[in-house]
Parts: structure tokens; C-alpha cells; sequence
């Protein structure tokens, strides 16, 4: 129990470091760049074809019966506020996904050389640290993938979410 709370201790203590703030927010900046800049890009052909799709779907045609009435724009109108709402999501959690990639990718090879040199020097640091990082990465979101689509008919059960 002391290890634990002495490497806790030694990691805030590490955050005072303006190198490790560097580290750690390169690869947040990186990733919001990259997919502000491609929404940026491409905002105005992906909000017209999803909304062209969102059109001639059945269900935005179903939501806005009711209004058709009195507001002949309605199916338009929802149709825009949904693409809009769907693009702005996905993209949202594209750089979620992004940054974390990134984080464990470059972040952990970056700070590796730095926490072996000043606290645990008999750390033995792979050859290859980016390819490893980058497999353990990608093995771990496969095993994710892989227990959340065995899990997920247990989540529609009340109670099941637990086990």
C-alpha cells in the first residue's frame, strides 16, 4: 500500500514539470486541430447529404406529420437540427477517440524515458516503445469492443448491467 502512495505521490509531484503539461496536452491540441479542421472542411457536404438522407427517411417524415399543418418547412427544419446534432457528436467523440490514440501512442513513450531517469531507474524500457504502445492500444480496444458487444443484450435487463 505504500508503493501505491508513493508513486501517487511522485506523479503529482512529476505534474509540476512544464514538460510533462507539454507532453500531456500536445496530443489533446493535435486531435482537436485534426477534427475541428476536417469538420471545418467539411461541414458543408456532410450536413447536406446526411440531411438529404435524414429527408428521405421515414422517420423525420413520421416526427413532423403533426406540424405539417400549420408549417409546411417542418420536415426541413428537423431534418437540419438532427444532421447538425449528429455531426457535431460524431465528431465530438472522433476526437475522444483521437486523443486517446494519440495519449497512449505517443504520451507513454514520451514519459517513459522520463519516470525510468528519475524514479525507477531498473525500469527496462522496450526497443520499439511506440509499436508496443500502439499494439497494446489497439489490442486493449479490441478486447473493449469484443465485451461490449457480448454485454450489451445484459444491459437492456435491469439489474444485469452489474455482472
Amino acid at each position: 500500500m505504500n508503493d501505491v502512495i508513493l508513486s501517487l505521490g511522485r506523479a503529482f509531484v512529476s505534474l509540476l514539470s512544464p514538460k510533462i503539461w507539454w507532453y500531456i496536452l500536445l496530443p489533446i491540441l493535435v486531435s482537436m486541430v485534426l477534427l475541428l479542421g476536417s469538420a471545418i472542411l467539411f461541414w458543408t457536404v456532410g450536413f447536406t447529404q446526411l440531411q438529404e438522407f435524414l429527408q428521405a427517411g421515414v422517420l423525420i417524415a413520421w416526427i413532423s406529420k403533426p406540424f405539417l399543418s400549420f408549417w409546411t418547412q417542418a420536415p426541413v427544419v428537423l431534418s437540419q437540427i438532427v444532421a447538425g446534432v449528429i455531426i457535431i457528436v460524431t465528431v465530438i467523440i472522433l476526437s475522444y477517440l483521437i486523443c486517446l490514440l494519440l495519449l497512449s501512442t505517443l504520451l507513454v513513450p514520451l514519459l517513459l524515458p522520463i519516470v525510468a531517469e528519475k524514479y525507477y531507474p531498473q525500469l527496462r524500457i522496450p526497443a520499439n516503445v511506440y509499436g508496443s504502445g500502439l499494439l497494446m492500444t489497439t489490442v486493449s480496444f479490441v478486447k473493449y469492443c469484443f465485451g461490449l458487444m457480448v454485454t450489451l443484450p445484459l444491459w437492456l435487463i435491469p439489474g444485469m448491467a452489474f455482472f
